[in-house]
């Protein structure tokens, strides 16, 4: 049996988003320090590619992430046709993610 510490992981993060154009780029100007290459080396992260929903924003954040995106940033948006809440717009994430749903359990 291996062991799964010595595996390295991809990540696909869902980001629910609702009119946040005033923080979208903090947003993504800190998930390229907390997953630089770096970080991911340390941690055996292989791959991180974050899946947006857009909520039903009325503002500009479709337009930002967007553009983030065709400059190359490892992402997916889904624009959702109005706020549905956070948690369908996950649901709908859960849809759009490339990697397989597991559930892991581990006995202490």
């Amino acid at each position: 049996m291996s062991d799964r510490k010595d595996k390295e992981v991809s990540l696909d993060i869902i980001i629910p988003v609702f009119n946040e154009q005033d923080v979208i780029n903090i947003l993504f100007e800190r998930l390229g320090e907390v997953f630089s290459s770096r970080t991911k080396k340390k941690h055996k992260i292989a791959k991180v590619k974050y899946v947006f929903i857009d909520d039903g924003s009325t503002d500009d954040t479709p337009k930002i992430i967007k553009a983030y995106i065709d400059e190359g940033f490892p992402a997916k948006l889904a624009v959702l046709s109005k706020n549905f809440g956070h948690q369908q717009a996950l649901m709908c994430g859960l849809d759009y993610t490339d990697e397989p749903i597991r559930m892991v359990h581990q006995r202490a």
